[in-house]
């Protein structure tokens, strides 16, 4: 068998993502919008929170524009207690009521100022929303074609 690299080469695995960095973060705790997420203030990015060791770097700052929408089709959905709805999920339900894009940070801050209990989700960029998946039920945009 012929190999593409001469012998004894290993194949170049791809550089590992850089991970954020505590100067990064601190360069975040200045410039973006912050939520609370159990008894800690995180910041939140384009992308999602932001944590030390996130594999993304950091983004821009969600727009007015994005949060606004995310605003606008939280008021559609009823709270419940028990966060558990995925951000980003939640981010594309808005995205087909609105027609316009809606970033992850977006929804994140605008379900902190809806008032609606976040938890981090299990990879610490997304959140977990306490909204209520029998109002999700309700709308057109959530129904899985």
């Amino acid at each position: 068998m012929i190999s593409r690299f001469p012998q004894g080469a290993t194949p170049d695995l791809p550089p590992p993502r850089p991970r954020l960095t505590a100067a990064e973060l601190a360069t975040a705790e200045l410039c973006y919008p912050k939520v609370l997420i159990g008894n800690d203030y995180r910041c939140v990015d384009a992308i999602g929170l932001v944590s030390i060791g996130r594999y993304w770097p950091l983004s821009h700052v969600p727009s007015d524009d994005e949060i606004d929408v995310a605003y606008r089709w939280l008021g559609r959905v009823a709270r419940i207690y028990r966060p558990g709805t995925c951000s980003y999920r939640l981010k594309h339900f808005a995205e087909r009521w609105s027609g316009a894009y809606v970033c992850n940070g977006a929804m994140i801050v605008a379900a902190y100022q809806c008032h609606f209990t976040i938890a981090a989700d299990h990879d610490a960029t997304n959140a977990d929303i306490a909204v209520s998946t029998q109002s999700l039920a309700l709308l057109p945009e959530a129904v899985q074609s």
